[in-house]
């Protein structure tokens, strides 16, 4: 069975190369913005999260840090059009996994879906 990947975000759910990419190897769904994250995240079985953060990069984290306290095996790696070193920073002290700055390759930020993806199944198999 494929994992499930979700992508959350205005501007990344648009990248068609990203998305060509990632579909061969895994399930994708979109959600335009975080209003629904945990809601999606409820409905699914989401391995994990490619997050897209707006304009208000501190709200958006404080959704992600509330979505990972219920979902805390759910691996996320964050995309960022800003140039706030602190958003960095307060996303690897969140314990996110990864954190792209925009423009991202969208090869190497596939290839890196693909090994957060092989990680969380040898530690599950490990279990």
């Amino acid at each position: 069975m494929k994992a499930k990947l979700l992508i959350c975000g205005e501007q990344i759910i648009q990248d068609q190369k990203l998305f060509n990419l990632l579909r061969e190897k895994v399930d994708v769904s979109f959600l335009p913005n975080a209003n629904g994250l945990e809601s999606a995240m409820q409905q699914r079985r989401i391995d994990l999260v490619l997050f897209e953060f707006s304009q208000n990069w501190q709200e958006d984290l404080r959704q992600v840090q509330s979505v990972r306290e219920r979902f805390s095996g759910i691996p996320f790696i964050i995309v960022d059009g800003g140039d706030a070193i602190k958003a960095v920073v307060e996303s690897f002290r969140a314990g996110l996994e990864d954190y792209f700055k925009k423009p991202y390759n969208p090869v190497l930020l596939a290839e890196r879906v693909e090994a957060l993806l092989k990680r969380k199944d040898r530690m599950n198999g490990a279990k």
